[in-house]
């Protein structure tokens, strides 16, 4: 493939840049086009575009949506597309932050529908700043100790179970007087 079919979106700075370079992907002329959030919305350069490929996993579920919808638009003039998404495996059993990054955003996308859909029978919800990583898990992750990930593990239950306690102590307080 010839190097000028190539792009990375962020070399595409003014406005007007930006439009030639979706021109020139709706024309052909680009054939890949590398980004981060830069054409996650007001992008229209779907008429090509055949493959999109998730190399990083994004911080809400809407912006996956996003993403996908630049490839699931009409106007795009390919009768099939492909959509991937590409993970780091784990090691010795241990998820990567990518897989933990996934499963906060199933956590976020339940939450959302749930509130969505009015479901009053959901009493509660865990919290999703709770359910966030602290330093010394991502710190784990990246070690692939599994020692220092069982420990990260075991620091954070201690720390929900305590918050759990001072709750039910608040609660309790009220009740009692």
């Amino acid at each position: 493939m010839p190097l000028e079919e190539i792009a990375f979106a962020q070399e595409f700075k003014t406005d007007a840049q930006k439009l030639e370079m979706q021109q020139k992907f709706n024309a052909g002329k680009l054939r890949v086009l590398v980004s981060g959030s830069q054409l996650e919305t007001g992008f229209n350069g779907q008429k090509k575009l055949g493959l999109e490929a998730h190399l990083t996993v994004p911080w809400r579920p809407d912006q996956v949506e996003q993403r996908d919808g630049r490839i699931l638009r009409q106007g795009n003039e390919n009768p099939e597309v492909e959509i991937r998404r590409y993970v780091t495996q784990g090691r010795d059993g241990r998820p990567s932050f990518d897989s933990y990054m996934w499963q906060t955003l199933e956590t976020k996308k339940k939450f959302i529908s749930q509130v969505m859909a009015g479901n009053s029978e959901i009493r509660t919800m865990e919290d999703v700043v709770e359910a966030a990583l602290t330093y010394a898990e991502v710190k784990a992750i990246a070690t692939g100790n599994p020692l220092i990930m069982e420990k990260a593990e075991v620091d954070s239950r201690v720390s929900q179970l305590a918050e759990q306690k001072r709750s039910y102590l608040n609660q309790a307080h009220v009740h009692f007087w």
